[in-house]
């Protein structure tokens, strides 16, 4: 797990006689004096961000500082956050982590979104509400942006998870506009804070060892702990069209589990044969949307079409956050199923859905599984199974292929002769060049950055001999 800490707050002083930026600073060493504690401490990384000119953002870097925490402190301590540059932070860390992200090979674009390949950022962002209007349009790539680190249409994921600490001096209640705006767009938490001890207690909250905070929008609340996972945004669909109320959830990842043998479908349908002339403007014509949509139909049986697993296919199992989808579902009867669809993901032919690639059930509690994209049971194959397996393979993206191929032989002794062959050279030789890229950037922006930086105990200059 990352944790970002971006501070955009000034040194304006609160009614106790402290300041707003002496709050948040006395807060973040209060967490961390917690984290240090915890039997996560050696597996968390930290980020330390301020809004400062171009290349002067990032502070404190867990790699480059050998996740030394008292260097940590020292640069805690020097931080002076600009107040004509407030933004440039938050987008430093949506920067930084889209060029670990593709460094660690986390995105398979074209091949389907792998919920498992992903690690979890936690971004807890301080701001004293101040000259937010660069929200306006600050989550979405510009399009002049550099297309070989832009595949997505917004600069956040879905495995990141945004805590947001609203400093000011007002009594109110209310919230910027703007900060309701991204913790709706990120699925986020909002806290409003004046004092220490509030700032203790929304950090208690996070980490669960406290009852909930009074003055905060919890939009998602999701305990540090079980932030392990990825958003969704499930669609119901209704009369044959999708309604407009969209239930944004998470799915729970158990980090000690290794799972994740199918991705959810691209939103768009690739020809096998496209892949051995391979463009990365087909990549760039079709974006990512950050948090993918996943539509599902309310049904207590699933249609002629759709079969279950033999027991030998391996099933991805993931469960649910508690919102109103799972509350229904745990009001059903065991058993029951409502497939799951990506729109769009299928041949033209097939509709606008195409095949189901999950569903939704409730056994023991609400579960979200993703399968072998409505595969037949095959345990007993007819004999014109080579005819029916052509056409299913015909009809699901290609980049199931090899998974499949891997569970038949093993269990079925049936050799991956029956797949398409692919011609994967174009596609593999862009991937490799992709993370070239982003890993010079990524480090260049990090020596840039460290470089730039103040210090609190500079070295003395030995003289020359």
């Amino acid at each position: 797990m990352i944790i970002a800490f971006v501070i955009d707050v000034c040194e304006d002083e609160t009614l106790v006689g402290s300041s707003l930026l002496d709050i948040v600073k006395d807060g973040i060493r209060n967490f961390l004096e917690y984290m240090n504690g915890t039997r996560d401490q050696y597996r968390t990384k930290y980020l330390l961000v301020s809004s400062d000119k171009e290349g002067y953002c990032i502070k404190w870097e867990y790699k480059k500082d050998g996740n030394k925490l008292y260097k940590l402190f020292e640069q805690l301590e020097l931080l002076q956050p600009d107040p004509l540059f407030y933004g440039s932070g938050l987008e430093t860390v949506f920067e930084y982590l889209n060029f670990r992200r593709i460094c660690r090979w986390h995105d398979f674009f074209c091949r389907g979104n792998y919920i498992e390949h992903n690690e979890t950022s936690c971004i807890f962002w301080f701001t004293d509400g101040k000259n937010l209007n660069w929200l306006n349009n600050g989550l979405v790539y510009s399009k002049d942006s550099e297309k070989s680190t832009n595949i997505y249409q917004e600069k956040y994921r879905w495995e990141q998870r945004l805590y947001t600490f609203y400093l000011s001096k007002s009594d109110s209640s209310d919230f910027p506009r703007q900060l309701d705006w991204i913790n709706m767009k990120m699925l986020g938490q909002l806290y409003k804070i004046q004092t220490f001890e509030q700032m203790v207690h929304a950090f208690d909250n996070i980490i669960c060892i406290k009852d909930p905070y009074p003055l905060s929008k919890l939009r998602h609340m999701r305990p540090l702990k079980k932030t392990c996972g990825v958003h969704l945004n499930l669609v119901e669909l209704e009369d044959g069209s999708p309604e407009r109320n969209n239930h944004f959830v998470h799915l729970y990842v158990d980090p000690n589990k290794i799972n994740g043998t199918y991705p959810i479908p691209e939103e768009y349908w690739v020809e096998p044969d496209a892949m051995r002339g391979f463009s990365p403007k087909f990549v760039y014509e079709h974006k990512r949307p950050s948090i993918p949509t996943i539509i599902f139909w309310k049904t207590n049986k699933l249609s002629a079409d759709v079969y279950d697993l033999p027991p030998q296919f391996s099933r991805d199992i993931y469960k649910l956050s508690d919102c109103d989808v799972s509350k229904e579902l745990l009001r059903q009867k065991p058993g029951t199923k409502w497939p799951v669809y990506v729109e769009h993901s299928g041949r033209h032919s097939q509709g606008v859905l195409g095949q189901p690639f999950g569903y939704l059930t409730a056994i023991r509690k609400d579960e979200y599984t993703i399968e072998a994209y409505n595969i037949q049971n095959y345990a007993e194959p007819s004999m014109d199974w080579r005819k029916a397996m052509e056409g299913y393979l015909y009809n699901i993206p290609w980049y199931y292929y090899s998974i499949l191929a891997s569970t038949l032989k093993q269990y079925y002794g049936i050799y991956s002769n029956i797949f398409p062959i692919l011609n994967m050279e174009r596609y593999d030789s862009w991937c490799k060049q992709l993370t070239k890229e982003a890993d010079a950037k990524f480090n260049q922006m990090i020596e840039k950055n460290i470089s730039n930086r103040l210090n609190l105990f500079k070295p003395l200059l030995l003289p020359k001999k």
